[in-house]
Formats: C-alpha cells, sequence, structure tokens
C-alpha cells in the first residue's frame, strides 16, 4: 500500500504553520513553520521528498488571500490541494476536543 500524507496549512501574513500526518492521523513530522514565499512552501516539499505527488493532499483555509499564491505553487507542481472554510475548520477542532485555538492546533485540524 502506497504511503498517504495529509498537509494542513493555518495560512497567516508572513509565515504560516504546517502538520502533516499519515492516513491514521499520526504525526509525519511534527509542526513547523515557514515563510510565504517560494523558498518556505518549498520546506514542506522537501519534507515529504519520500512521498509521489498522487500520495500528498494538502488542505488549507481559505482565509483573505494568502491561500492564493500557496493554492497556485502546489498546483504547479501537480499536488492536489482542498480549500477548507474557516468555519468547517473551527468546528472540526472543537469537535475533536481542541477549545483553545493555536496555529498549531489549526494546521493539525486541517490536516
Amino acid at each position: 500500500m502506497a504511503k498517504k500524507a495529509y498537509v494542513g496549512i493555518d495560512l497567516a501574513k508572513g509565515s504560516s504553520v504546517v502538520a502533516v500526518v499519515d492516513e491514521n492521523g499520526e504525526d509525519i513530522t511534527r509542526p513547523f513553520s515557514i515563510k510565504n514565499s517560494v523558498a518556505g512552501t518549498g520546506k514542506i516539499l522537501s519534507k515529504l521528498s519520500g512521498y509521489k505527488k498522487e500520495n500528498i493532499l494538502c488542505g488549507m483555509e481559505a482565509s483573505s488571500n494568502y491561500w492564493e499564491n500557496m493554492l497556485s505553487y502546489f498546483k504547479q507542481r501537480d499536488i492536489p490541494c482542498l480549500l477548507i472554510n474557516p468555519f468547517q475548520v473551527k468546528k472540526y477542532r472543537e469537535a475533536i476536543g481542541k477549545r483553545i485555538k493555536t496555529d498549531k492546533v489549526d494546521a493539525e485540524a486541517i490536516a
């Protein structure tokens, strides 16, 4: 069976927090911060170098306009992406018992 990686990106103005989990919800990497730049986004793919593109799925909140460049970067590299409503992320985070909102918790909820 092919390994799958689910990437959750909590986008913000200058930097974003990334969480990566497997199909069981176990951390592949500890959540990490990236700068919102080509180099920062490339850091995500470098951590996933052992995965085929078709086995990676990136999710991010469709908030403000921060998602546009990130989504474009992944689409240009044929990495599947989902845009998620911030309200859905909040409700899911609450449903799994995470009442406190942090960038790391949101990135994990997105993943």
